[in-house]
């Protein structure tokens, strides 16, 4: 998976702080806030649900070391419909419109819609909001990926709490997406920066 400039990435609980720093912080002063960044990601991951592959923090301006986001990719497995067939994209979409907002939350924009990439079929989220009892606002983008021959599928999601980032998180997130590869060696064997990929994807039928 590619990523745009300003953020990096680690495998979950392995974050190694020197090798991450020489990128994302440049200088002394930056050093804090990006440490500070990249410990509260990896407090995140005791809530986090299935498989985390990779997490990450968007530092857009290393001498500063500012935390503007986070990263989260998951390996889960494909939820399963009333009949007990594992779900499509398509059928994970409409799933998802039925559903309830989520409580406590105060919603200023909802989207869901379906699209293609390399990989396979997707889900794209793209919500602002904030909390009932709080001040500050959310954005969340999230893509759920469907590589087709798997029973599983790949949620990332960028979240943010600079509200003015949405836009640049949307084309973020679609890079990201758009040069998502499967590593097809062995069944569901996650993500690859490698050429082999499932380029057909979920029909949605």
């Amino acid at each position: 998976m590619s990523l745009p400039a300003g953020w990096v990435v680690w495998t979950p609980g392995a974050a190694d702080l020197p090798a991450l720093r020489a990128n994302a912080a440049t200088t002394k002063r930056a050093i804090l806030p990006f440490s500070r960044g990249v410990a509260a990601v990896e407090r995140q991951l005791a809530k986090a649900r299935g498989d985390v592959v990779q997490v990450g923090v968007r530092v857009p301006d290393p001498a500063a070391g500012l935390v503007t986001g986070s990263l989260f990719l998951t390996h889960l497995p494909r939820p399963v419909g009333k009949d007990g067939k594992p779900l499509t994209a398509r059928q994970l979409l409409e799933n998802r419109r039925a559903q309830r907002q989520a409580r406590g939350r105060i919603y200023h924009h909802q989207e869901l819609s379906l699209v293609t990439v390399p990989a396979g079929r997707a889900v794209l989220s793209n919500e602002l909001w904030r909390k009932s009892w709080g001040m500050r606002d959310v954005a969340l983008l999230a893509t759920e990926i469907f590589p087709r021959g798997t029973d599983s599928f790949f949620r990332l999601e960028l979240t943010s709490s600079y509200r003015e980032l949405q836009p640049t998180l949307m084309a973020e997130i679609s890079h990201m997406a758009h040069s998502f590869t499967v590593d097809r060696r062995g069944p569901d064997a996650g993500p690859d920066a490698g050429e082999e990929a499932d380029a057909e994807g979920d029909d949605g039928a």
